[in-house]
């Protein structure tokens, strides 16, 4: 007996010691990332918790929109209505550019009217999502050089989805507009919570020109400008840069982007990825200051896929969690376990993309599953193994412990499942661990 007692307070002494430290590295952490943290103003931070459906009215997939008929408000309010029978809080609607501005200046936000008016008839809050890469033809029309740029010199010519290179001062403007029309309209409904103003942030979005093999974006003549401003801040003068770069250059418009690797140096390429993590998380930055610009006080969020722990610098990612999170409340992660193959739920990498999410957000005080898999998913041909009441129980309880903001449950109306009892017990045991951690660090900070 005494044996047993002695290791049991060996193991103790062991985990408390491995607390403490984990407790001062987070504190390290905390100190260290504040240099490099944004001003943001003060928001609505409070207790609710959205559980959410993904819905925006009709059958219609994001990123498009339902026509609105005579019949849809009847229609979607049946939908509504069953959502929160069904004990959800909230819905997860969304606004596409492209349906939304389809004349420059002409804006229809029909559905996100009705869909929230809809939602404050039946109690539910409302979060929107933000799809501005789908871009309007206009916007192409107008600004015939704002097309995405590969390596190779392929230029993707939009089939609305990837949209156009908001580096071009054109671009953004009308961009930003349309964050801030969107904006004047959500506002107006006291059951509007906050938003998602990026999915799953990438370079180049929701459209992939297969015939440009290891595709590298971008370098349209506006991207690269903005780079060699990016240059300029870290190099004094051109003879600078000549000599990190191992080059000869005689302007400073002669400067270009790396587009293959060589036997010689690798700084070109590290200035250019790096300019690219700095670039994404200021383009997520100028969607936050749109809607600023008009909501002041709700919750604006993002969310990534991956979390950069699993993504590459090479093609069409290039986001860092880190610096992401700085520009919004919070940020965030999808999560498909069981995405569109057999095989595709491996537990590990569930689990660490929601803790590397929530390292990422630790002074924001949490993170949000942007998008949580319902039902069975596919792509194409491809269909994922079934979804069942069980996935559901771990993947909400594994994703509570690690201290979310908020769940949106995608495509799929779902029924309650009782939740098995070892999972939640443990879970909770979690949730109550990392809330302890979190008080120590701020003592520690």
């Amino acid at each position: 007996m005494t044996a047993i007692t002695h290791h049991l307070a060996t193991l103790l002494t062991h985990f408390s010691h491995t607390v403490l430290r984990t407790a001062a590295m987070l504190a390290l952490l905390l100190i260290s990332v504040k240099c490099f943290s944004q001003n943001k103003p003060a928001i609505v931070k409070d207790d609710f918790f959205p559980f959410s459906v993904w819905y925006s009215g009709g059958k219609a997939r994001a990123t498009m929109l339902s026509t609105v008929t005579p019949k849809s408000e009847e229609e979607w309010r049946k939908d509504v209505q069953q959502i929160k029978a069904l004990g959800f809080n909230s819905v997860k609607t969304w606004v596409e550019w492209s349906h939304c501005e389809p004349r420059k200046g002409q804006y229809n936000f029909e559905n996100l009217k009705i869909l929230c008016s809809l939602a404050q008839e039946a109690g539910l809050k409302v979060i929107i999502q933000v799809y501005a890469e789908s871009a309007p033809e206009w916007v192409g029309k107008e600004y015939p050089t704002a097309l995405f740029e590969a390596h190779s010199g392929d230029k993707i010519q939009p089939q609305v989805a990837p949209g156009y290179c908001v580096d071009h001062s054109g671009v953004r403007e009308a961009f930003i507009k349309f964050y801030e029309e969107a904006a004047k309209v959500a506002i107006q409904y006291p059951n509007f919570y906050g938003w998602d103003l990026w999915s799953e942030p990438h370079i180049v979005q929701w459209g992939w020109p297969g015939w440009i093999e290891n595709a590298q974006y971008c370098f349209c003549p506006h991207t690269q400008e903005r780079f060699r401003t990016w240059l300029k801040k870290k190099y004094p003068t051109l003879e600078a840069l000549n000599s990190s770069w191992y080059r000869n250059f005689e302007s400073w418009d002669e400067v270009q982007p790396p587009r293959f690797g060589t036997i010689l140096t690798y700084a070109d390429f590290m200035d250019w990825k790096h300019f690219m993590y700095e670039k994404m998380a200021e383009d997520l930055g100028i969607r936050y200051q749109a809607v600023r610009n008009v909501d002041k006080t709700r919750v604006a969020t993002a969310h990534a896929s991956p979390v950069s722990l699993f993504s590459t610098p090479y093609g069409t990612g290039a986001e860092d969690d880190f610096l992401m999170s700085d520009q919004v409340d919070y940020y965030g992660v999808s999560q498909y376990p069981k995405h569109n193959q057999p095989g595709d739920w491996v537990p590990w990498r569930f689990m660490a993309a929601g803790d590397f999410s929530y390292s990422a957000n630790i002074r924001n005080g949490g993170y949000y599953v942007g998008e949580f898999q319902a039902g069975f998913g596919t792509v194409g041909l491809n269909v994922s193994d079934p979804v069942t009441p069980q996935d559901h129980a771990i993947w909400a309880w594994s994703s509570l412990a690690q201290a979310p903001r908020v769940s949106s449950r995608t495509r799929t109306i779902l029924c309650r499942q009782d939740m098995n009892r070892e999972v939640t017990v443990s879970s909770i045991w979690m949730v109550r661990l990392q809330s302890e951690l979190w008080r120590w660090v701020n003592w520690l900070s």
